[in-house]
């Protein structure tokens, strides 16, 4: 009875938020109830003193005193309740240190005492859960589940096919996030192409060999005489600025525009090649 007074008690003292009052009373009384094991009760004081005292390092943020604590009220962390290790695994899972979360783990559910406990399985998979598959270490999850005695083979085999349906949702959600991000960026990108204004019209490429047969008699007009290697240089130049006046206009050339283009090419040499006369050098 007198306990349950303290333990009321101390659980007000934690929801009303005066966590170092709190922690005061569990360290007092948690280290009377260990003297007195062989009462049931204070068994059961312990555990909840413990849960207490690891909530209230939690939240002064002093979850590096938890381990200590704890190892010395259960003399190793072999000898803890379930529950207080369980704890202890998802606060240090919780600030990432995922070391301390391995070395607890396999500490407990290797003590050949914790073996045929009811909350054995239960360890395991929130290892699992909070530990391996947030780093991503899922290899290593078939070996883990294989050295826990404490399973039978039934349950390992099931627990495994559960492992791998999470791992393949997971991969499923990754690749289904990347198609989605290609999938924006491609939109935003059609969106801004189709929003950019273009200085080159379609009237303006209509025309374009107009302005190729005005530039093919101008240089007729005042070169008589011209070097094959100058008329290569004005067909590539002709050829280049088509292509890129339409690429700029459309964003990329249609397969159906491709007929259109050479065939208009071929007329715009033509027209370069026609009034010019030219000698080999």
């Amino acid at each position: 009875m007198r306990y349950t007074e303290i333990i009321v008690q101390a659980n007000d003292l934690f929801l009303y938020k005066k966590f170092e009052e709190c922690l005061n009373i569990c360290q007092r009384y948690s280290k009377e109830a260990k003297a007195h094991l062989e009462d049931p009760g204070a068994i059961s004081a312990t555990e909840v003193f413990s849960v207490l005292a690891i909530q209230s390092y939690a939240e002064l943020n002093q979850w590096e005193q938890v381990l200590p604590y704890v190892t010395e009220q259960y003399s190793g962390i072999e000898l803890c309740t379930p529950c207080v290790v369980q704890l202890c695994i998802l606060l240090h899972a919780r600030v990432q240190d995922y070391a301390t979360c391995t070395a607890i783990a396999h500490i407990w559910l290797h003590h050949a005492d914790n073996f045929h406990s009811h909350d054995y399985a239960a360890v395991c998979e929130l290892y699992v859960t909070h530990v391996l598959i947030p780093q991503s270490r899922w290899d290593d999850i078939p070996s883990f589940i294989d050295s826990c005695c404490g399973l039978d083979a039934k349950t390992k085999s099931t627990y495994m096919k559960h492992v791998w349906s999470l791992r393949h949702q997971e991969e499923q959600a990754h690749i289904d996030e990347i198609e989605h991000l290609e999938t924006s960026v491609d939109d935003d990108e059609q969106r801004s192409a189709q929003s950019r204004p273009s200085c080159v019209t379609d009237s303006w490429l209509d025309n374009y060999p107009c302005y190729v047969q005005f530039i093919g008699n101008w240089v007729s007009k005042h070169m008589q005489v011209i070097s094959l290697q100058t008329l290569r240089y004005i067909a590539l130049a002709a050829v280049a600025a088509y292509l890129l006046v339409s690429r700029y206009k459309t964003g990329a050339l249609p397969w159906k525009r491709l007929h259109i283009l050479w065939t208009r090419l071929a007329n715009m040499l033509k027209m370069l090649l026609s009034p010019l006369h030219f000698h080999k050098i």
